[in-house]
């Protein structure tokens, strides 16, 4: 038996009903056990790469049903040898007009509809190939990163594949049903959390956890993920102990599946930190914030958006903590990170540099912070167009520093201009 808190589920009128109660839920591990393959999750992680992939298998079911044959290919990156481009390349296929194209966020879905695909490029494919009922031909050196799966009537010669890749059979229940399903809970709750009806987005995360340990069985990345978005909920519910509980339970899996070194364990630590600084315990979650720091610095290096976010995080949790020293540290680093991959006209750019003026304003560097508020108000200004509520924030800003150093004409002159960009509220 294994115990899970569950809503109350939905009266005869089809309403949600919130009342929380404990059930037991009975669960077979033989049985439940998934012998065939699912997602993986080891080099690609992301909550884009399993809604990619969800999108990928409502395709591969539809083009099942109306007796259609191709190739979808989910990919964030493409490796071609441009010396080899001819009639069959691969570039060329992907490129043609008649194909759709896709993209969700950092990945792209491609969809060829064709019965015989010949590929004599020398490519990688970062990510996942789904074969409809088609013939392959790949007289190339094509290498698949993640996976290829296969429907029944696919030919392809494994040889040609010329890697250790094994196509992995398309099964409709594991890979299309429980998968889409599992995608519909998360987007509910996540739309019931984006309204703050928290009550609702606990019943669809339960339901979720319930759906992957009776699937997947108690040790599995899907599970994980499951208590991961619970540990999210009860954050946003202000239940900070419950929330630190279920991240625990989310990264106990990870590490038995993945490991200390593997992005999804630095999302948990980096979640047990968060929940820790908004419980005021600004020690753990420091503790937690540089585990999930050093692990994401070990994978991506010093020059990656996740890592410059790490360092956005741990800074909160020292000016909250009263560290402005440790705080202006992490958002120095931050900031550069965000000037080589951004540039400087760009809003995180201008988060940046308001989060160094708040803490050089507590050490009273107010020079320091003056600067940085002017950076910040020179970039609004020119992405927002002189039209934005944060613009009109920074002159106030600015102008009340240069009040503070009694620089009483230049005050005057900002807080005029701030006029210009005052929106209503």
């Amino acid at each position: 038996m294994y115990y899970v808190h569950i809503l109350g589920g939905k009266d005869n009128k089809d309403i949600i009903m919130t009342k929380h109660t404990k059930i037991k839920l009975k669960i077979d591990k033989e049985q439940t056990k998934v012998s065939l393959e699912t997602l993986d999750f080891k080099k690609h992680w992301s909550v884009h790469w399993i809604k990619a992939n969800v999108e990928a298998a409502k395709i591969v079911k539809d083009m099942i049903n109306k007796n259609e044959q191709g190739l979808i290919i989910i990919t964030n990156n493409l490796h071609f040898n441009k010396n080899e481009v001819n009639d069959n390349s691969f570039n060329i296929l992907i490129n043609d007009n008649n194909i759709e194209k896709k993209q969700i966020e950092e990945y792209w879905m491609y969809v060829i509809k064709r019965k015989l695909i010949i590929l004599n490029d020398n490519i990688i494919i970062d990510g996942n190939i789904y074969a409809i009922d088609c013939d392959i031909k790949l007289q190339g050196n094509i290498q698949i990163t993640t996976q290829f799966f296969i429907t029944k009537n696919t030919i392809i010669n494994q040889q040609e594949l010329k890697q250790s890749i094994i196509p992995i059979q398309w099964d409709m229940e594991i890979h299309h049903n429980i998968p889409v399903t599992l995608q519909n809970l998360i987007d509910k709750q996540q739309q019931y959390l984006q309204e703050n009806i928290f009550e609702d987005a606990l019943f669809h995360s339960q339901q979720h956890l319930q759906l992957c340990i009776n699937t997947f069985g108690l040790n599995h990345p899907f599970v994980a993920d499951s208590y991961n978005y619970l540990g999210s909920v009860y954050r946003e519910k202000k239940e900070y102990v419950e929330s630190i509980e279920y991240y625990n339970k989310a990264l106990t899996i990870s590490l038995n599946v993945f490991g200390m070194n593997h992005p999804w364990t630095a999302n948990i630590y980096t979640n047990i930190g968060r929940s820790y600084n908004r419980n005021n315990q600004y020690d753990k979650s420091i503790e937690y914030q540089k585990k999930g720091l050093k692990i994401r610095l070990d994978i991506f290096g010093i020059n990656h958006y996740i890592v410059a976010l790490s360092y956005n995080i741990l800074g909160v949790s020292y000016s909250n903590a009263g560290q402005y020293d440790e705080a202006i540290e992490c958002y120095q680093k931050e900031l550069e990170i965000n000037l080589n991959t951004l540039g400087y006209y760009h809003i995180d750019v201008a988060m940046t540099y308001e989060d160094l003026a708040i803490n050089y304003k507590e050490k009273r560097f107010y020079s320091n912070a003056i600067e940085c508020y002017e950076n910040a108000l020179k970039i609004r200004k020119k992405l927002c167009k002189n039209m934005d509520r944060d613009t009109a924030d920074s002159c106030w800003n600015l102008g009340s520093f240069f009040k503070l150093q009694e620089k009483i004409k230049m005050h005057v002159n900002i807080l005029k201009n701030h006029g210009k960009y005052t929106v209503k509220y």
